[in-house]
């Protein structure tokens, strides 16, 4: 009888090797807290919840988190230059403020180059469990922020580089079609993807959107593309996990192109595990 072996994929927040690192990725940069009253302990939250901020943020690979010496270095300063000093896109910025033992901090998502913000929450708690809270507020942005950084760069390539065929503008375009959930959009997902994994093969985002891809028509029940989709979306997947197997997302949407396109249910479910516990704070991965 054959033996059959399991690998053990397990996340890290090193970065990802040359092949699978694409251009032009946005950058945020986490602002220091501005508190509103005086008082150590709001500051000693306030800058708490930076550090946590940044650790957090820094699991995702749709964003790279501007360090934290650059962060503290634009201080005082307007969010759109400090953005831009160091070559960010996004600027997180929030205020912290203490009525009686109720602490209360208010965080906004800005486009630092439009100025428009994207986002803002407000988010409360007790100053006898101020651990706890840092931790839930921490926990709550990072599930929010990242996919309106997703949303707002899909609408950058569809608004400012229509002609571009960089691997990356090819990545969010295809995207954008897997998100529409219908077989026309299914199938110019799919030439995209087949367009750029022609430019970068080894490219783990785009082996897993294209398995992605036909996991979900394989599910939907879609015309098929070949005689052996099925095999092409588990290959595809098996590939991303080879090239991408510290990149949560990538773990995670391989997972389930292996469990629903290829019905290998060990290694996606080993794979899925792994991406919730290389990154618990993202909303798909949880998904």
């Amino acid at each position: 009888m054959p033996r059959v072996g399991y690998r053990l994929l397990t996340g890290t927040t090193s970065p990802l090797g040359p092949a699978t690192e694409l251009p032009d990725h946005p950058r945020l940069a986490v602002l220091p807290f501005r508190v509103l009253a005086r008082g150590a302990d709001q500051a000693y939250f306030a800058d708490g919840l930076v550090d946590e901020l940044i650790t957090t943020l820094s699991r995702f690979r749709s964003f790279a988190v501007v360090a934290r010496t650059v962060s503290l270095a634009n201080s005082g300063v307007d969010a759109c230059q400090a953005a831009s000093e160091p070559g960010g896109r996004y600027v997180l910025e929030d205020s912290v403020q203490r009525a009686g033992d109720r602490l209360r901090l208010t965080a906004h998502l800005v486009d630092s180059d439009s100025a428009a913000p994207l986002w803002a929450g407000r988010f409360e708690g007790s100053v006898k469990d101020i651990f706890d809270v840092q931790d839930r507020i921490t926990e709550s942005v990072a599930m929010l922020v990242e996919p309106r950084i997703q949303r707002a760069e899909i609408e950058r390539a569809r608004r400012e580089r229509p002609g571009s065929f960089t691997v990356y503008d090819i990545y969010l375009r295809a995207l954008a079609e897997i998100f529409s959930e219908t077989e026309p959009g299914n199938l110019a997902a799919i030439a995209l993807l087949e367009k750029g994994l022609a430019l970068e093969p080894d490219n783990a985002l785009l082996l897993t959107s294209a398995a992605w891809a036909l996991e979900h028509r394989l599910t939907m029940g879609w015309p098929p593309l070949g005689p052996d989709d099925r095999q092409r979306c588990a290959a595809l997947a098996r590939r991303g996990l080879e090239r991408g197997e510290s990149d949560a997302v990538v773990m995670a949407q391989c997972g389930l192109s292996l469990l629903q396109g290829a019905q290998d249910y060990d290694l996606g479910m080993a794979a899925i595990l792994s991406a919730v516990e290389a990154n618990p704070n993202h909303l798909l991965i949880v998904a």
